[in-house]
């Protein structure tokens, strides 16, 4: 995973999967996002979950992608704009989608709600993927 060549500031903010996909709580991943450009790597995008001790509930309707590296375009410059693109969809992202309603599309997250009156936001993450610069 190209996510492990982030700073170790930034990685032990993250939810590490068991099949190693990094997530970052909402108000850590723009951060994510930025020390990823600083660190020359392309943001190839991310998608929003619910996480629990066990279960990954996946709201794979909603992401965060940027557009593939163009054939004239310099690594530098794809990683830039790729950074740019994921950040510009992550925040209308979270600007127009009602979590809490996403979340009752899940029966097992519906079933915490009523049962153990959790907040399904404190179970919200934000996935983001990463490319390192290919070897030429």
């Amino acid at each position: 995973m190209n996510e492990i060549e982030l700073p170790e500031e930034v990685k032990s903010k993250a939810n590490i999967s068991e099949g190693g996909e990094f997530a970052w709580r909402e108000s850590d991943f723009e951060a994510a996002i930025t020390s990823a450009k600083e660190n020359n790597l392309a943001s190839i995008g991310g998608q929003v979950q619910f996480i629990f001790p066990n279960a990954t509930c996946e709201l794979y309707w909603i992401n965060f992608d940027s557009n593939d590296q163009e054939s004239d375009e310099s690594w530098e410059s794809y990683v830039k704009r790729s950074a740019d693109e994921v950040l510009t969809v992550f925040r209308k992202v979270v600007e127009e989608t009602d979590f809490r309603k996403e979340a009752l599309e899940f029966n097992f997250i519906k079933n915490k709600i009523e049962t153990e009156e959790i907040d399904p936001l404190d179970y919200l993450w934000f996935v983001g993927y990463f490319n390192s610069k290919p070897a030429n």
